[in-house]
């Protein structure tokens, strides 16, 4: 009985050889993903890449006044940390996509 319910060796490396074409189409997908992420009251909007660059920050100038420079700090901080976790959730699903009959490994079971 095959892992994988194939016909054996020869049919895992041919899942394995799709795997790497499906992870290099997701990194490219990636590099191309723009993901917007704004302030719950919109003053401040992040636009990050699917591989965690950051795009662009604007911030409203309602914000730019030394009186909320602290206030300024914090919501850009949460704006970004905001960006960078939908990235991440983003990445993971389209490797959980790409991997097909893998997919499992990376949940931390086994797919047998």
């Amino acid at each position: 009985m095959s892992l994988f319910g194939g016909g054996g060796m020869f049919d895992i490396m041919q899942q394995a050889q799709q795997m790497k074409g499906k992870l290099a189409e997701m990194k490219l997908k990636l590099s191309t993903l723009v993901l917007t992420e704004r302030s719950e009251d919109g003053l401040i909007e992040v636009r990050i890449s699917g591989t965690g660059t950051i795009l662009s920050v604007v911030i409203s100038e309602e914000l730019s006044t030394p009186e909320r420079h602290t206030e300024l700090q914090t919501k850009v901080q949460e704006v970004m940390n905001k960006a960078f976790e939908k990235t991440k959730q983003e990445a993971y699903r389209q490797l959980q996509e790409a991997a097909g009959p893998f997919a499992s490994f990376f949940n931390g079971g086994m797919p047998f």
